[in-house]
C-alpha cells in the first residue's frame, strides 16, 4: 500500500480509537486505489491485468485473482499451523461451522513450548452479520484487507470470524454437510462461506 502526507487539520476525528494511542502518523493518507487496489479495487472500468508470476511483482501491478475461489478460513488455519510454536497450546475441538461443533478439520498438535520460550496470545476479530445482508464490493474489499493485514501478515495473532445471525431461519443438522453447503451458498458470497459461524435464537437459549 502506498500513501502520501496531507494536511489533516480539518479532517473529522475518528469515530473510535485515536492515532495517538496507536502511535500512528495521522498526516499519512491513502486514496481508494492505493488502499484497496491489492484487494480487487480498480480505477473506473479498468480491466484486471494478468500478472506475470515469473517476473518481478511491482507494487503498482495488480494481479488477476479469482476472489471467489479464495478459501480465507483455510489460509488463516494454514498460517496458524506455520506459526503455532509462537502461541499457547490449547485443546482444540476443530473448526466451528455453527455454535455447535462441526467436523470439518482438526488442528494439528505440536510439541509444547520450552519453558524459556514466550507464548504469544491470540485474539479473534468478530464481524457480526445476519441473514439477508447484501455484501457490496466495498464490504468485500474491507473484509479481505482485515484478513490479510491483522491476521495473515501478523502470523496468525488475529483470526477473523464472520458470526452470522440466522434470525429464525432453520439451520441444517450438524452432520448434514451437503445441506450446510446449500445453506451457505444461498446466503453468502463464495469467498466468505468458510469464515462463517452461524447461530439463532434457539441456540442462544440452550
Amino acid at each position: 500500500m502506498s500513501g502520501f502526507h496531507w494536511n489533516t487539520t480539518d479532517f473529522p476525528k475518528p469515530i473510535f480509537g485515536s492515532h495517538e494511542s496507536w502511535s500512528l502518523n495521522k498526516s499519512l493518507c491513502a486514496d481508494r486505489y492505493s488502499r484497496y487496489g491489492a484487494y480487487g479495487y480498480l480505477h473506473g472500468n479498468e480491466p484486471t491485468r494478468i500478472h506475470n508470476w515469473n517476473g518481478t511483482f511491482g507494487s503498482n501491478e495488480p494481479a488477476e485473482i479469482d476472489w471467489q475461489q479464495v478459501d480465507w478460513a483455510h489460509l488463516q488455519h494454514e498460517c496458524l499451523q506455520r506459526n503455532s510454536d509462537r502461541y499457547r497450546r490449547q485443546q482444540s475441538e476443530g473448526k466451528i461451522t455453527a455454535l455447535y461443533k462441526s467436523l470439518n478439520f482438526n488442528v494439528q498438535s505440536r510439541e509444547p513450548l520450552n519453558k524459556t520460550d514466550r507464548a504469544h496470545p491470540r485474539a479473534a476479530v468478530i464481524l457480526r452479520s445476519w441473514i439477508g445482508i447484501k455484501y457490496t464490493e466495498n464490504d468485500l474489499y474491507h473484509i479481505r484487507s482485515m484478513i490479510m493485514e491483522p491476521s495473515l501478515y501478523s502470523g496468525a495473532e488475529y483470526e477473523l470470524i464472520l458470526l452470522s445471525d440466522c434470525q429464525g431461519e432453520k439451520m441444517p443438522k450438524e452432520t448434514d454437510h451437503a445441506a450446510w453447503e446449500t445453506f451457505k451458498a444461498k446466503l453468502l458470497p463464495q469467498e466468505l462461506r468458510s469464515l462463517a459461524a452461524w447461530f439463532n435464537a434457539d441456540m442462544l437459549k440452550d
